[in-house]
């Protein structure tokens, strides 16, 4: 459902923006800019999925999806490194939130915690398989 969402909505927008914007009186990009955006946008792209796919073969869906809550921590340090934006206290306390919450989804917190005591779920051992091995 979500895709067609974004499709029809990119069909009745592209007008508007085509009048707002005029791209046809923008000067054209050179070959070389064009090009390097292309090779950067492929790469980066081919370089992602193998990433991801390595880490989702070897750790699980789960540590896969546990890299998403990294990116706006991510974007403020580089916006701080790189753009010389102010870091904030509120923001340190959403990093250090984001890493409490990291290490409670991972399990490694309640288990330095309460070291495997109290687990609803006895059969939650270590789930994860090693790379090609199949699940029973």
């Amino acid at each position: 459902m979500g895709r067609a969402v974004f499709e029809t909505l990119g069909l009745f927008l592209a007008p508007f923006a085509l009048l707002i914007d005029r791209p046809w009186t923008l000067p054209m990009p050179s070959g070389p800019a064009v090009a390097s955006v292309l090779a950067i946008a492929a790469f980066s792209t081919a370089l992602a999925f193998i990433v991801y796919f390595r880490i989702l073969a070897g750790a699980g869906a789960t540590n896969v999806l546990l890299v998403t809550l990294l990116v706006p921590a991510t974007s403020v340090l580089l916006g701080a490194l790189f753009l010389n934006e102010r870091l904030l206290t509120r923001q340190l306390l959403g990093f250090a939130l984001i890493a409490i919450g990291l290490a409670f989804i991972d399990g490694r917190l309640p288990r330095a915690l309460f070291g495997g005591r109290n687990n609803p779920n006895p059969a939650s051992g270590d789930s994860r398989l090693p790379i090609g091995q199949k699940s029973r």
